[in-house]
């Protein structure tokens, strides 16, 4: 679970976004889909979110309009669509990942690798967990931590 730019989407993001986009984090997942890629693993499969701005500051759209499905190197990429709103994304990602594992069906041995500390991911795989009758594990890339991901210096973080 992660959001990395597909095929499909990259140049919807491209134009709608206002300011810069995150290609490290993009690249950084793709890579570590194709490293797992490599292994001998069946069923892969990539819940999709990409990690753009919010509307109307770094998006030009309050919705994320791009769903649908598509393949990265052995993976099948469900993409999923999110309001793109302050807050509300957060809390449309939470539902749409909560969504997302219920119709993919986790099972007890399955991993759930999410990409980044991005809350709504968090909480939606280990409240889906908790109802579950599966106890799949969940292994967390945290390739930034929260409070240095921004170079602004807000009146809390100063």
């Amino acid at each position: 679970m992660g959001g990395i730019f597909t095929h499909s989407n990259y140049e919807y993001i491209v134009e709608k976004s206002v300011s810069s986009i995150q290609n490290a984090a993009d690249s950084f997942q793709k890579k570590i889909l194709v490293s797992l890629s490599s292994q001998d693993i069946d069923g892969l499969f990539f819940l999709n979110f990409p990690f753009v701005g919010s509307y109307p500051k770094r998006f030009n759209d309050y919705i994320f309009k791009v769903d649908g499905e598509c393949v990265y190197d052995k993976f099948k990429v469900f993409n999923y669509p999110f309001l793109n709103l302050p807050l509300i994304k957060l809390l449309a990602r939470f539902f749409m990942s909560i969504k997302a594992l219920s119709v993919k069906g986790i099972k007890e041995d399955d991993v759930l690798i999410i990409y980044s500390a991005h809350l709504p991911f968090i909480f939606a795989s280990f409240i889906f967990r908790f109802f579950s009758k599966y106890k799949y594990k969940i292994v967390l890339f945290v390739p930034d931590l929260p409070e240095f991901m921004s170079e602004e210096q807000g009146f809390l973080i100063k």
